[in-house]
């Protein structure tokens, strides 16, 4: 239930941003996010050492690769996964 509402709530922000770039063609859209985690355990520690194993293990956030979109201007330099700075630059940082 929890993540029909996040997948809601993503949606309707979703489409609130594409009604908007509508009138502002200048805009660029991002969907990202910010970390993996879904289904990825890693043993770990609440210290973070990785040792010794977490017992039981735990859910906690990884450094795997997670994709990116764009829609408007520059989005040709938003293609599947990028580096965090190139993106940051993107994003006009």
């Amino acid at each position: 239930m929890k993540r029909q509402r996040f997948t809601a709530a993503i949606s309707a922000a979703l489409a609130v941003a594409l009604d908007n770039q509508k009138h502002h063609l200048n805009t660029l859209i991002v969907v990202t996010a910010d970390h993996s985690h879904t289904s990825q355990i890693v043993s770990e520690d609440a210290g973070g050492s990785g040792l010794p194993a977490a017992s039981p293990p735990s859910q906690q956030h990884t450094g795997a690769v997670v994709p990116v979109w764009g829609k408007g201007p520059g989005s040709l330099r938003v293609l599947g996964t990028n580096d965090h700075i190139d993106l940051f630059e993107t994003l006009g940082g």
